[in-house]
This record gives C-alpha cells, structure tokens and sequence, in this order.
C-alpha cells in the first residue's frame, strides 16, 4: 500500500525529532520512499499559546493494513516520548499521528483511518 504521512514536532530538537520519526517508521515494517521539505508553521486550532511545528511529509509503502499503520504511528509517538495526556491538541516532542491527522489508504476506495482525539 503506498501513504502518505505528515509529521510534526514543536518540542526540543524539532528537526532531530522528525528524523527519528522517519527511523522509527522504518525500524517497523514501513518503507519510506520519499521525503518533503521541513517547513515551519504557527500552531493553529484551539491552542495557539505553544512553540511552532516543523512540519513534513513522506511517501511510505507498507504491507500493513490502515489500523495497524495507525498503531505503529501511536507506537512511534509514545517511543520518542510523546505523552497522552488528554484528547486534543497539545505540544509533542514527535507527533507522527499528527504522524498522522489521517492515513489514506489509497488502494482502497478512498478508506481513510482518522487519528483518535
């Protein structure tokens, strides 16, 4: 299945975070085959009084089904240190479920797997 997942951090090292991101995904069964410009971006939403995001994207081929690439997202989240603390937008060392807001999978019709808030 090819996807595509956006990544954000707005804690500590935020560039270094994301590339940990991209090492965890691949440590666990998903291929990341391209990679997007890190972009900066103010926080939007509910809480805006936290640090800004760096932003990226990657193209992956993964053989897993969407729910169990939005486990491995969650398990990347909670290995770089990303609390849970309550539903809803809070600051992140690594958000690899905002790794994923959803994931596609594109070989469905249109079959999408929102992140849980």
């Amino acid at each position: 299945m090819r996807g595509y997942l956006g990544l954000g951090s707005n804690v500590g090292d935020r560039r270094a975070n994301l590339r940990a991101a991209v090492d965890e995904l691949r440590g666990r069964g998903v291929e990341v085959v391209a990679e997007s410009s890190v972009y900066e971006t103010e926080p939007q939403g509910e809480i805006l009084d936290q640090p800004d995001f760096l932003n990226a994207a990657v193209a992956i081929d993964t053989e897993l089904a969407p729910e169990q690439l939005l486990d491995v997202c969650k398990e990347v989240e909670r290995a770089l240190g990303r609390e849970q603390e309550r539903p809803g937008i809070r600051p992140a060392r690594s958000t690899s479920t905002s790794c994923c807001s959803e994931i596609s999978n594109t070989r469905a019709t249109g079959s999408r797997s929102p992140m849980p808030r």
